[in-house]
């Protein structure tokens, strides 16, 4: 995707901010709002601004792997919560009527 540079402020524990230089050139500056850790991976979301129309990203860290981020518009990102509540409320449905 391109160089991530992170800088950490120490306002509040959350306030991640950090850059990525895409390939074209533009450099995406980013501020994390929430994120949720597991034993080896980050599921982290937030503002990105410079590169309009994606106003909001998502980044998908593993250990050993190269992060993925996704930059998005705002319908972009309503629309990949669509989905997945989509697939959690079907997973809800079968484990509760065993199909």
């Amino acid at each position: 995707m391109g160089k991530t540079r992170q800088k950490k402020r120490k306002k509040h524990s959350r306030d991640i901010r950090f850059e990525i230089t895409l390939d074209d050139g533009r450099v995406a500056r980013l501020w994390r709002a929430e994120a949720q850790e597991y034993k080896d991976c980050i599921f982290s979301a937030g503002l990105v601004y410079d590169i309009e129309p994606d106003v909001v990203y998502l980044r998908l860290e593993k250990d050993g792997e190269e992060a993925t981020t996704l930059f998005l518009r705002p319908d972009e990102a309503m629309a990949l919560l669509y989905c997945l509540s989509g697939a959690l409320w079907s997973l809800e449905m079968i484990e509760r009527h065993g199909q």
